[in-house]
């Protein structure tokens, strides 16, 4: 899985990393939901390799349709949520649920 992912992504770039990744997470959606937060990353790490079928994981990444404009709009907005800048209804930086322009 991983020689085939990196492969796709020299030519597609991280887009086809985010594919791979959403479809593994969906594929352990119901797992990951029933454990314990602390739990997810042990599950990740130690339980998880074992139990990828690399083609159907390879297959459903491509199922998945992801734009390189919600990339850019997920990365800005987990950039401001890490500055602890918030959002607003418009996606712009300023007061939570508030219509304030950027200026910038």
């Amino acid at each position: 899985l991983v020689s085939k992912v990196w492969d796709n992504f020299l030519v597609e770039g991280w887009k086809v990393v985010y594919r791979v990744f959403i479809a593994i997470l969906t594929e352990c959606e119901e797992e990951l939901l029933n454990l314990p937060f602390e739990h997810i990353l042990t599950f990740l790490r130690d339980k998880l390799p074992g139990r990828v079928d690399g083609q159907s994981i390879l297959a459903a990444s491509l199922e998945i349709r992801l734009r390189s404009k919600h990339i850019r709009k997920y990365t800005k907005e987990f950039r401001l949520m890490q500055s602890g800048e918030h959002l607003n209804k418009k996606g712009l930086p300023g007061p939570p649920g508030t219509n304030v322009k950027h200026r910038g």
